[in-house]
């Protein structure tokens, strides 16, 4: 088991990291935005679609999980309807609100889902 001071050492370099990164993806987008190379409804797009693919991520996660804890089929059903429903309530919002959000961010935001089965995470 690790020591209070390790664990605290590895989420400093981890937060460190984490934010690195995301300073220079807002530094590229805030850059690509200002030159009007790609327009704020693509950037939305792109986020809503990140957002979705993490959140069923979360949620595939959540009741692998469950699934062993409870021995729960039908709440694995439920989990599935529940992340059917996020893709298609965010891919009518989407479609509905096409000066809000661009399609093809949102697409583009969704490959992120497409990658999650080529990983193996400990927890699931």
């Amino acid at each position: 088991m690790q020591s209070w001071r390790n664990k605290m050492m590895t989420n400093y370099f981890l937060i460190i990291g984490l934010v690195v990164i995301f300073t220079i993806s807002i530094t590229i987008v805030s850059t690509l935005v200002i030159l009007k190379i790609v327009s704020w409804n693509w950037i939305t797009g792109v986020l809503l679609g990140t957002i979705t693919s993490y959140t069923s991520f979360l949620l595939v996660s959540k009741s692998a999980r469950l699934l062993i804890k409870t021995e729960n089929h039908y709440f694995l059903y439920f989990m599935f309807l529940l992340r059917i429903g996020v893709y298609f309530i965010t891919t009518v919002t989407v479609l509905l609100l096409n000066d809000l959000f661009a399609i093809e961010g949102f697409l583009i935001g969704l490959v992120n889902s497409i990658f999650y089965p080529f990983f193996k995470y400990k927890s699931v």
